[in-house]
């Protein structure tokens, strides 16, 4: 089955952590055209304060509240799309669990960061998207509390977001 050319959705993520609290809403939307792929995630504020530096390409935003956008292809080749509220972005090609590739600009994004939520929208070339695009996850993690969250429930006693098999399409 084919990816979708739009996919959309509002969730309740499935956190790893007890406590973690249940009215948080993730947003992911993800709409393809014939030359570019628009990603576009909203969250929470947290209160949790920046990355250093401006916004922009910043290694390991995952240390950071952070919603990041996986997209599986064929071959265990796959996206890592980091995006934090403060304008701070990681793209990453990878092969294999955790091995990146490579690393890639986005051709364009744009965030905003309000009272209570933020979004992020980054826009891609579909020539980075991995062959064979079959599957997906939306993962996040905020707060000082660190709660690491799951659009599809992952197994395992700590998190660990890289469970390629456990991916699919929404419903």
């Amino acid at each position: 089955m084919p990816f979708p050319a739009s996919v959309q959705l509002e969730f309740s993520p499935h956190f790893h952590e007890p406590g973690a609290p249940d009215q948080t809403r993730i947003g992911c939307r993800i709409d393809q055209s014939a030359d570019q792929c628009s990603v576009t995630v909203s969250g929470p504020v947290t209160g949790q304060p920046p990355p250093p530096g401006p916004a922009g390409r910043f290694e390991e935003l995952w240390r950071h509240d952070v919603i990041e956008v996986f997209l599986l292809g064929a071959g265990e080749r796959y996206l890592e799309l980091e995006l934090g509220p403060h304008g701070h972005y990681w793209l990453l090609m990878l092969h294999g669990c955790r091995n990146i590739v490579s690393e890639f600009e986005p051709l364009g994004h744009t965030w905003r960061c309000g009272e209570d939520r933020w979004e992020v929208c980054v826009r891609i070339p579909c020539a980075v998207l991995p062959a064979g695009l079959c599957a997906f996850n939306v993962t996040t993690i905020l707060g000082p509390q660190r709660f690491h969250g799951s659009y599809v429930p992952l197994p395992g006693d700590k998190p660990d977001f890289h469970q390629l098999d456990c991916f699919h399409f929404p419903g």
